[in-house]
């Protein structure tokens, strides 16, 4: 089955927030403030304390954000290439103008749709966006009964 699909701003910028607050770092300053805020609560008003506590979860929220806009911008990015997604028995080939990859089956841990996206999780943190909206509908049946057949 061959699919041409092209992602555009919009769905990029919202995978990259959901994989920006998916990492362990962002559940690590969310329990630090937490557990400092509920701590605040219980013992008394430490401001300092707080302050201390929810400063690293806001500049990692910031920076997240500005960094999945900053690279929306960059026309150059090879994300929002037009790609060919060959996918066969054996795994997925990528071909863009830049140049071609391919992917074995057992690379990918998972699929998921996400923001009008079908969402190909591979096992080293990377993913593969294909907008719904460049599968046929006449396809999307046969290429969902392909991804539940080789990672589940």
């Amino acid at each position: 089955m061959i699919i041409q699909a092209t992602l555009t701003k919009e769905p990029f910028i919202r995978l990259a927030l959901w994989r920006h607050f998916s990492r362990k770092p962002f559940y690590f300053y969310a329990a630090i403030a937490t557990i400092f805020t509920a701590y605040v609560i219980i013992y008394g008003s430490w401001t300092l304390l707080l302050l201390l506590a929810w400063l690293p979860l806001l500049v990692y929220v910031i920076m997240g954000g500005i960094d999945a806009w900053r690279i929306s911008r960059d026309p150059q990015n090879p994300v929002f290439l037009t790609t060919t997604y060959e996918f066969s028995s054996t795994g997925v080939k990528l071909k863009t103008a830049q140049g071609e990859s391919s992917l074995k089956w057992r690379e990918l841990k998972g699929w998921k749709i996400f923001t009008d996206c079908y969402v190909l999780l591979l096992n080293n943190g990377s993913v593969l966006a294909i907008p719904k909206v460049d599968i046929p509908i006449a396809k999307i049946d046969k290429f969902e009964l392909l991804l539940n057949e080789q990672v589940g």
